[in-house]
């Protein structure tokens, strides 16, 4: 019995199968029942999983998707959108040059905003790229940014070349319709707020929809009104060398870096705002590497450190936090330009491909 049982289980195919049901038949009454009964309920019970196997369809996450231009880092005029690991591709040859300014993804990641000096929206789904100012006058848009929920880009432009006129422009995409509004200076979308943080004439200014601008209060001697980055009521800021925590309900101000003889830039928040990465510059050797911290100033960590005359710039954190995009230069003067990605923690650091100021695809 042991032996047809063995021989059932591993061979129920085809001739094994057939085999099998032969030496049932040559069995005595009483196994005979008995083998019967044991292979057709393993036949059902086979087949019903089976079938489930072949129903269920393998879930795979979806793979993060960068976009980034291609140029000289004065002049672009290609952007590109690539899967986090560079085999999928997709180039767009841009109608008016570009400045290298960093691209902005829509909420949704449905559109892809490019500006400097033109305004440009890219469809991601159709490829279908659309000027959306009037180049004719001189005009020059230096700051996009989108709504919270994605259904208006605001753009800044400053008119006839000389910074004459500055205005905020808003497009409503379903409408398609553009109406111009009145200067805001820059600005920042909080993550989690329609609200806007903006810097002007040394200050910074919250403005909500429809309300009259709200003077932030800075502590004494705080120059903090570049490479802002809004979380909540928290914001950083570089002020001279190092990277500060402001809180916007106490006042109080926490400096996270205190190296005064490098530079701290470009803080980031990650998307559970637990991390901020940021880019560090030492003027003695002239490199700049990227870096983590928590918002308490605990747990710094340098992530990259690249050869040579290289240095890295520009992190950007993933929708899910667990990749951190960057900008290497390298070569004659850095203008060899690579798009490289991180693991949070520092490891698996790869090339995505050649190009600057690369952004991550919301992940709706």
């Amino acid at each position: 019995m042991r032996g047809y049982l063995k021989d059932w289980y591993f061979r129920l195919n085809g001739r094994d199968m057939s085999r099998l049901y032969n030496n049932i038949e040559q069995s005595d009454g009483t196994y005979k029942t008995i083998f019967k009964c044991v292979l057709l309920c393993a036949t059902l019970l086979l087949t019903a999983s089976f079938a489930h196997a072949q129903d269920a369809t393998p879930t795979t996450a979806p793979v993060p998707v960068l976009a980034y231009l291609q140029g000289d880092g004065t002049h672009c005029s290609t952007a590109v959108i690539s899967s986090v690991d560079g085999l999928t591709q997709q180039p767009f040859e841009l109608p008016v040059v570009s400045g290298c300014m960093s691209p902005v993804w829509s909420p949704d990641g449905a559109y892809l905003a490019i500006y400097y000096p033109g305004m440009m929206l890219i469809e991601a789904e159709t490829g279908e790229i659309t000027v959306l100012n009037d180049l004719s006058a001189g005009t020059v848009v230096d700051t996009a940014v989108w709504s919270a929920q994605g259904g208006y880009l605001a753009w800044h432009e400053q008119g006839g070349g000389d910074g004459a006129n500055p205005t905020w422009n808003v497009l409503d995409v379903e409408a398609g319709t553009v109406e111009t509004v009145s200067d805001l200076g820059e600005v920042d979308i909080a993550p989690d707020s329609i609200e806007l943080l903006r810097s002007e004439n040394g200050g910074l200014y919250l403005v909500a929809s429809g309300q009259a601008p709200l003077n932030v209060p800075l502590p004494e001697a705080l120059d903090c009104t570049s490479s802002l980055a809004l979380f909540g009521n928290q914001f950083v800021c570089h002020d001279g060398n190092d990277l500060v925590l402001v809180d916007m309900e106490s006042g109080t101000l926490l400096n996270l870096t205190n190296t005064p003889t490098v530079q701290e830039t470009n803080g980031q928040w990650s998307p559970d705002g637990g991390q901020i990465v940021y880019q560090t510059y030492e003027p003695n050797t002239l490199k700049t590497w990227i870096n983590t911290i928590r918002p308490d100033g605990t747990n710094g960590l340098q992530l990259t450190l690249p050869d040579g005359d290289a240095y890295d710039v520009r992190p950007r954190w993933s929708p899910d936090g667990t990749m951190i995009a960057f900008q290497r230069h390298s070569g004659p003067k850095g203008l060899m330009t690579e798009v490289f990605v991180i693991r949070a923690d520092g490891s698996g650091e790869f090339k995505v491909g050649d190009g600057l100021e690369a952004v991550w695809q919301p992940m709706g």
